[in-house]
């Protein structure tokens, strides 16, 4: 069965694609897809069109046999001279050894039919005689040239070859680049698309939490949602959608010198805790303003990270820290056995703290002189709380009140509604309500 060059084509593209045509009427599926790979082979020799129909029953010059022979004996393989050629693979073979036996005598075609008996009666034009009175010199001669032409095509024919090849390797790689783009542009749409739903939830715990939640939490809070993500995959979308946090700056040191009496160092950063109300710490961080500074003074339990109580202040003074424990002691009366651990501020050596301490039968530790890590857990508080509301916000506090009413509101969020790793994903009054139910 003949085929057209355009149904060949089109066989030939499906096969790339994966597919394969309909098996005509009448026809092997088996035989037929064989056909198709011997197509698909012909154009990767030889390009497109050698699928196209030469004509098999062609009359061949000398001359147009000995271009195909030339092909050949400058590398190409004769299988694919003889597909682009549209001829059968042993009819070339035969023209080749015939060539290197008789030179380009071999190459023209013998008289059809049965031998005449008189050698004088061959038609004109067939194979030419030898010549009568040719001498040794001039064969040779003779030989030398054929063979200098036989180079020169040769060198003409590879040219052309390796220009063909050329052009076809590119478009082989112009179609592949082209695939590829496209298959990289539908990958990309389907990962966007699968991407949509999280990116969604992001953005909305993101935002939610005030743009104070990093790649740990926003991923824990997915889970609690019901998600199932991966850390690296929450890490990548948030930075390509540019969610990313801040840096701590500048810190308030309270220490004066020995003003007071200094306690020992009970801590010694042991930070441990098996329940609530066990160890509490406390400092005093600075913030900066146009209209002036204020100062907070917090309490934060080491079992839960809860803030007990905290003042904010226009000024670091002894009142400050009288209404920070007021509000403590009035949250919880039961107080005995309780480690309060502070840095050597003057605050925390006055007379008046350690005598309120020890009312409540609360044992009192200090930091040693200068060590910002024996007491790093407020210190960590600290950073923590202007990272997410005071650092790149300055300019929204027009005046004490209202950043006091925004301290007052991140106390809330953070005491009730942020979750960290150290509370098992809770918030840390849910941690502690959850702990004393527990015990």
């Amino acid at each position: 069965m003949r085929y057209s060059y355009d149904y060949k084509r089109n066989a030939v593209e499906l096969y790339y694609q994966g597919q394969w045509p309909d098996t005509p009427d009448g026809l092997n599926t088996k035989d037929f897809r064989k056909s198709i790979r011997r197509w698909v082979r012909i154009e990767e020799s030889c390009g497109p069109d050698a699928l196209r129909h030469k004509g098999h029953n062609k009359e061949w010059t000398p001359e147009a046999r000995y271009a195909l022979v030339a092909r050949v004996l400058a590398g190409e393989s004769t299988r694919s001279v003889a597909f682009s050629a549209g001829i059968n693979n042993g009819q070339l073979y035969q023209w080749v050894r015939k060539y290197k036996i008789y030179g380009y005598n071999g190459l023209i075609p013998s008289q059809r039919g049965r031998k005449p008996r008189n050698p004088d009666m061959r038609k004109v034009g067939t194979r030419k005689p030898p010549k009568p009175n040719e001498s040794e010199y001039e064969e040779l001669v003779r030989l030398r040239a054929e063979n200098e032409y036989m180079k020169a095509e040769i060198e003409v024919i590879k040219k052309e070859i390796a220009l063909r090849e050329e052009k076809e390797a590119a478009r082989l790689k112009a179609k592949k680049q082209r695939s590829t783009y496209y298959f990289e542009i539908s990958k990309e749409d389907v990962v966007a698309e699968r991407n949509k739903d999280i990116m969604n939830e992001i953005n909305d715990i993101f935002d939610s939490n005030k743009r104070r939640y990093g790649v740990r939490r926003v991923h824990r809070e997915l889970l609690i949602r019901g998600y199932e993500v991966n850390h690296k995959r929450v890490q990548r979308l948030m930075h390509e959608a540019g969610l990313m946090g801040k840096r701590p700056k500048e810190k308030y040191h309270s220490y004066k010198g020995e003003v007071g009496k200094v306690a020992d160092n009970l801590i010694n950063r042991d930070f441990s805790t098996t329940a609530p109300l066990q160890k509490w710490t406390t400092d005093v961080s600075q913030f900066n303003f146009a209209w002036g500074k204020c100062y907070i003074s917090p309490i934060l339990d080491m079992n839960t990270n809860e803030i007990i109580s905290y003042d904010l202040s226009m000024n670091p003074n002894l009142e400050q820290v009288q209404r920070m424990l007021d509000k403590a002691f009035k949250k919880f009366s039961d107080l005995n056995g309780l480690i309060f651990h502070s840095d050597q501020g003057w605050q925390y050596q006055h007379a008046y703290y350690r005598t309120e301490l020890q009312k409540h039968g609360i044992t009192q530790s200090m930091s040693r002189k200068g060590n910002c890590y024996d007491n790093c857990i407020m210190e960590t508080f600290f950073g923590r709380l202007k990272n997410e509301m005071y650092y790149g916000h300055e300019k929204d506090y027009s005046s004490f009140e209202e950043f006091s009413k925004a301290i007052g509101e991140y106390i809330d969020y953070y005491n009730n509604k942020r979750i960290q790793a150290k509370t098992k994903w809770m918030p840390p009054v849910q941690y502690r309500i959850a702990s004393m139910c527990s015990a």
